[in-house]
């Protein structure tokens, strides 16, 4: 058995187990060889999700552009940040098919501190944890 998993990662294990990096788009394949026969089977794999966040601040205007990059994002996806019980939603959101999602949001009267950022795309939620 050779498991190439499309990252750069190989096993040579049966039934291994693999956990990727990054979202992304990966092309799986599996070789095995026996005494007369050999045989290769590739299957593309999605791996959705958020990577990375990367935010600005526009100083004394309560307003923040925010950059999510990550893998599955489309055109019906939506972005907000939660704390506790606070909740501020995106006021708009640029470039989902680039996979990189810009997010305006507005702090105004926001309490300060910590927040996860949860993006929803259908009836998925990817949520990236801030500790």
């Amino acid at each position: 058995f050779y498991w190439d998993f499309g990252d750069g990662q190989f096993s040579q294990q049966e039934n291994p187990s693999h956990q990727y990096a990054i979202p992304g788009s990966y092309l799986v394949t599996l070789s095995v060889s026996g005494f007369c026969n050999s045989q290769t089977v590739s299957k593309r794999i999605e791996v959705r999700g958020i990577h990375k966040i990367l935010p600005s601040t526009a100083p004394n205007r309560g307003l923040t552009l925010t950059r999510i990059y990550g893998y599955g994002f489309d055109n019906t996806s939506t972005v907000y940040l939660k704390k506790a019980s606070d909740s501020i939603a995106a006021n708009d959101i640029f470039d989902a098919a680039s996979q990189i999602l810009q997010a305006n949001f507005r702090f105004i009267g926001a309490s300060p501190g910590v927040y996860d950022v949860i993006v929803s795309t259908g009836s998925r939620n990817d949520t990236l944890n801030q500790s």
